[in-house]
């Protein structure tokens, strides 16, 4: 009977112990981000933004006890938004926890902290997703250059973008709409399941087309010829010839005779 207090108490310990584990893991994989997760709030919160390529990645054993392994990545860099601007950036990774992974031969776009403790460089969390889209692209750049584009471009539309002076290829839409480009090749931010529709009906399309825009939108593109500079009309009016000088008067004049009269 002795025996079977001390399993029953035994049981209790173990099975509290192991709920309680269960409990923390549950907490700890239960990180939640605050919504929204926008490409703005993502930029912000980190230190250094860039576009890369993977060129390399190694493990290396981060913890003997529980055999968990981290792994040093190294990017090839194709754009710069903001931090580094070096050739290539090393990024650490613990996949394990919540970092994202990264596959050698593929681009990224990566949001980073630096960890001054180890002095490395480490994804930050709660951003967008690291797979590049031309959408968060062209907003990085707009944010990555605040005194060449104002914050409030943003979310105007495209047409007024064009007017601050934002290329075609470079407007963007809000985060809840899609850009395409209309039959004419004019830009426009419509709902995503519109713009399947518009594809599909070959009303519009997800590519860039040339397209020029209509006079009073914006200045004409049309370089206007210089006017011909009138050529000067001559003069009906006759010049008189300057007059000849004539002899001075009082001149003496030597007589041909030799006599004196």
């Amino acid at each position: 009977m002795k025996y079977i207090w001390v399993l029953v108490y035994l049981s209790l310990f173990f099975g509290s112990l192991i709920l309680s584990s269960s409990s923390i893991l549950n907490q700890v994989n239960a990180l939640s981000c605050e919504d929204p997760i926008t490409v703005e709030r993502s930029f912000e919160d980190s230190k250094v933004v860039f576009l890369g390529e993977v060129i390399s990645k190694k493990y290396y054993l981060q913890d003997e006890e529980y055999g968990y392994e981290d792994s040093i990545v190294k990017f090839k860099l194709k754009e710069s938004f903001k931090g580094f601007s070096n050739e290539t950036i090393t990024l650490e990774t613990s996949e394990w926890f919540w970092d994202p992974t990264y596959e050698e031969g593929n681009d990224y776009v990566v949001f980073a902290i630096i960890n001054t403790q180890q002095n490395v460089l480490r994804p930050q969390w709660c951003t967008i997703s690291s797979i590049p889209e031309e959408k968060n692209l062209q907003q990085l750049r707009l944010l990555a250059n605040p005194e060449q584009t104002p914050k409030e471009t943003l979310t105007l539309p495209p047409k007024k973008q064009m007017e601050k002076g934002i290329e075609l290829e470079d407007v963007t839409c809000k985060e809840d709409l899609q850009l395409i480009f209309k039959y004419d090749g004019s830009p426009a931010c419509v709902k995503p399941s519109t713009a399947t529709k518009l594809v599909e009906r070959g009303w519009g399309t997800n590519t860039p087309l040339p397209w020029t825009p209509t006079k009073g939108l914006f200045e004409s593109t049309v370089e206007e010829e210089p006017e011909p500079e009138p050529t000067p009309i001559e003069s009906t009016v006759k010049e008189e010839p300057e007059p000849i000088p004539t002899e001075l008067e009082g001149t003496v004049t030597t007589s041909s005779s030799t006599g004196v009269q």
